[in-house]
């Protein structure tokens, strides 16, 4: 829901920014000419949810049933960063998902976000149909996690860590520095590792 606006598009043409870049990234690889320049259909810009999500042709299953269809809005937490002048658009945005998803009962929303906004978000969801029951929290890695995500993805293929290296890197990882007594630094065996780190 946070893409930059296309350099040639009026802001004022777009009827709400966070609908506008939903569908923008749903249709825009669609709309891809030979040159690689991406031609935005002149619907986009009015379109409410309801009016993007009937341009998703809907699939049956071997017997003739409606399949479900997954909406996935990840690093949703995005709609929050947007300056206040989009406040109205925030809200506007999540009274139509609530409404798509009263009438189409096939569809479902998927949110991934950080939870710092988990209370930004819960404020704005008591809109949406059961408030948004089914959650998961993803916690940060763990010392054992740390070890599977730097060994695991190595399996097909024929390198190898030497033995004890992984667990080694995870340690280093999982120190912090909190401040002791007097303000001096310490260093401290934390709880998680942090996952950018490991990935550096």
């Amino acid at each position: 829901v946070g893409l930059p606006l296309p350099p040639d598009v009026e802001p004022s043409r777009i009827r709400n920014i966070f609908v506008f870049n939903t569908l923008v990234s749903w249709f825009s690889e669609e709309e891809e000419t030979a040159g690689g320049e991406v031609q935005l259909p002149d619907w986009i810009f009015s379109a409410t949810l309801a009016e993007g999500v009937g341009h998703v042709p809907s699939k049956t299953d071997e017997v003739g049933e409606p399949m479900v269809r997954v909406a996935v809005f990840d690093q949703f937490e995005e709609i929050f960063q947007a300056t206040e002048d989009r406040a109205a658009d925030r809200q506007a945005f999540f009274a139509e998902v609530a409404g798509v998803l009263q009438t189409d009962k096939t569809l479902r929303f998927l949110f991934a976000m950080r939870e710092e906004y988990l209370a930004a978000f819960d404020a704005l969801a008591a809109a949406l149909p059961e408030r948004v029951r089914s959650r998961f929290r993803l916690e940060r890695l763990r010392e054992e996690a740390a070890r599977i995500a730097v060994e695991k993805p190595l399996e097909p293929t024929s390198l190898r860590f030497d033995p004890g290296v992984a667990a080694e890197l995870g340690n280093d990882l999982l120190r912090v520095q909190v401040e002791a007594a007097q303000g001096k630094p310490l260093a401290v065996t934390g709880e998680f590792v942090e996952p950018v780190q490991l990935q550096l």
